[in-house]
């Protein structure tokens, strides 16, 4: 991890990590949160874990807020307090689990990984400023520039969070060893069908066949 300039003039500093460090942070933090409050770490991580981790971090957190059509939640960072998240109303239609699952691990990187930034850039730890200092837009996430540290993070956090790399790992050498396995019993199928073809072939031209008997040869 380091801190370096922010490309976009923020009063902050960027974070920068490599995608494993993330990786890394990500695991211990949501496996750590639910071996305290969850009787221990498994997967899928519910969702309900993924709210109470926000609420253990937020100043608030709102799971049915009237946003405009298309946008699924948005952090505001402040200087003087924890963030304030808002999730969309319409995220809680059954439908949307999924969109609703990846918004909360999205803004869940904004609350834990860079609202302390703003909190720690503040010059006047005393002022109650009136509005948010900033504000990230989920929707930014398809948008945001290319120099936008902050969204490139927080997107790879919402996945890094519900699809933790070794678990991926271990599910992806199990699957390919499934895969191998079956592979080798269709080859052994096939070749075991190709003998059986082939001996049938040898059979039905067998009377066919010169027949031998010592040195003479007898033609039928």
């Amino acid at each position: 991890m380091k801190l370096l300039r922010d490309p976009l003039g923020r009063p902050i500093k960027r974070l920068y990590f490599k995608t494993e460090e993330l990786d890394e942070r990500c695991e211990q933090i949501v496996a750590d949160f639910m071996r305290r409050h969850s009787g221990g770490y498994r997967l899928p991580i519910p969702t309900d874990d993924i709210i109470r981790m926000i609420e253990a971090e937020a100043d608030d957190l709102d799971m049915y807020a009237n946003l405009p059509e298309g946008q699924d939640g948005y952090t505001d960072f402040f200087f003087d307090r924890k963030p304030r998240v808002k999730i969309s109303a319409r995220l809680s239609d059954p439908r949307y689990e999924n969109r609703l699952r990846f918004t909360l691990g999205h803004e869940y990187g904004h609350v834990w990984f860079h609202a302390p930034l703003w909190r720690k850039s503040a010059q006047e730890p005393d002022s109650r400023p009136a509005e948010p200092s900033w504000t990230c837009h989920r929707e930014n996430i398809e948008t945001a520039a290319e120099n936008d540290w902050m969204e490139f993070q927080a997107g790879y956090i919402g996945g890094a969070l519900l699809m933790p790399k070794s678990e991926l790992s271990i599910m992806a050498r199990v699957r390919l060893r499934c895969v191998r396995a079956r592979s080798r019993r269709l080859e052994s199928i096939r070749s075991s069908a190709a003998r059986r073809s082939s001996g049938s072939c040898n059979v039905a031209r067998s009377p066919n066949k010169p027949r031998e008997s010592g040195s003479f040869v007898w033609a039928f």
